[in-house]
């Protein structure tokens, strides 16, 4: 793949289509501002779920001039969950603990925020803090996951204690990894049952290697290349790097041949059940984590790979995709998005197309005066009004802004969509 546009010659989205996203926005951004800065339904420290995912989407939205300067209160809900950040001290996990509020508050520093190097030291304590004593989480993925805190680590290069992070990471990761003549995995945690039930595993989990991007070791792999990217870790990076990768490439094939890979490997269960396509889990997560490895490793055949997967992808129907929701996580937009990465990186027309009927496809969902901005989550079988970033309206908000934009989607960086280098 040739490198990264950091600018488009034009946007994504052309014609009606941009007419809808922009109609589209225009709503959203309507009923995000409605929303109360103090919500007791929401735990406002979260960045998947929370109020720091909200005020990232708003700061995106009032940068493109769909809210106005002043409106929503921003910066008010960017203090409320900041303040949050005590009663989630006992989380560190990117998506629903303090590390993903710090990460905004980082991310925002480039042109939202007024810059300052030391807002986050006192983070970069804790984590380093949490690692060295043992007491880190029990997870290794993105989500809630050391991974999540590699994420962090990346956005806040070079300040702070970010390298002495990342490097204690590395040294976390190397003496968790389980070895094989396949390469290098990290399974779910081995544990007494009683802090199994703690840490919310079954004893059914345990020992399950997850294949997804959210949760599992291709998170892992591309916070090891934005690593070998920084110039961090050496030798010892790339090994482990190529290591996981080489375990990750040997578990593709599905029983039926719908997608190149399954959610999990599990000990006790050996059927490779075809996945749908998505961010989270499924063929384009995988290939985004292989194109980002592949680019800062300087590995062609990892890089093929990627395009191989998307090209598949691309093919599959949105009828056979098992996508039934508009947003990132699950959904329709965060499909769109990931073509529209591979189509930034290569100019590939199959991507560009695949990224416009997946756009169109997450537009279909809108129901003018419902959920927030037109858009509702799916979740078993229940239209939910959501706000948030990663299941509700403002990841939507953030992948048209993409489409409708010339500029890089920075903010795609907390989901490994792309690194900050």
């Amino acid at each position: 793949m040739s490198p990264v546009l950091t600018a488009l010659p034009a946007p994504l989205l052309q014609g009606s289509l941009a007419l809808r996203a922009e109609a589209a926005l225009e709503a959203i951004a309507a009923d995000l501002v409605k929303v109360p800065v103090r919500d007791p339904a929401r735990r406002d420290h979260g960045l998947a779920g929370g109020g720091a995912g909200v005020v990232l989407a708003m700061a995106g939205l009032a940068d493109a001039g769909y809210i106005r300067p002043g409106e929503g209160q921003i910066l008010a809900r960017l203090e409320q969950a900041v303040s949050g950040l005590g009663e989630a001290h006992h989380h560190a996990g990117l998506f629903g603990g303090f590390t993903g509020t710090a990460w905004v508050v980082e991310h925002l520093q480039d042109g939202f925020l007024d810059p300052d190097p030391g807002l986050n030291d006192g983070i970069d304590e804790a984590l380093l803090e949490r690692l060295r004593c043992g007491d880190g989480p029990a997870q290794h993925d993105l989500v809630d996951g050391l991974a999540g805190l590699g994420v962090y680590g990346l956005e806040r290069f070079p300040f702070g204690r970010s390298a002495e992070l990342l490097e204690t990471l590395l040294d976390v990761l190397e003496w968790r990894a389980s070895w094989s003549d396949q390469g290098a995995c990290w399974p779910a945690p081995e544990l007494p049952q009683d802090l199994l039930a703690a840490r919310g595993l079954t004893p059914s989990q345990a020992g399950t290697v997850d294949l997804g991007l959210s949760h599992g070791v291709p998170g892992i792999l591309a916070v090891l290349a934005g690593l070998l990217a920084l110039g961090l870790g050496g030798q010892r990076a790339r090994t482990l790097l190529e290591a996981g990768v080489a375990w990750l490439l040997a578990q593709e094939g599905t029983d039926d041949g719908r997608s190149h890979f399954t959610d999990a490997i599990r000990p006790r269960d050996p059927a490779r059940r075809s996945c749908r396509l998505a961010w989270c889990y499924g063929d384009p997560g995988v290939a985004l984590a292989l194109g980002l490895a592949g680019r800062h490793a300087g590995e062609p055949a990892w890089t093929a790979k990627a395009l191989e997967l998307m090209e598949t992808a691309a093919r599959r129907s949105i009828q056979d995709s098992g996508v039934h929701d508009p947003m990132l996580c699950h959904g329709a937009m965060g499909v769109a998005h990931a073509f529209h990465r591979f189509h930034r990186d290569t100019g590939r027309a199959t991507f560009r197309r695949a990224a416009l009927d997946w756009t169109e496809h997450a537009l279909h969902f809108h129901e003018e005066g419902a959920g927030i901005g037109g858009f509702h989550r799916f979740t078993r079988g229940e239209r939910i009004s959501d706000p948030t970033l990663l299941e509700g309206s403002a990841g939507l908000a953030l992948g048209l802004l993409a489409g409708l934009g010339t500029g890089e989607p920075t903010w795609d960086r907390c989901l490994l969509y792309s690194l900050p280098v």
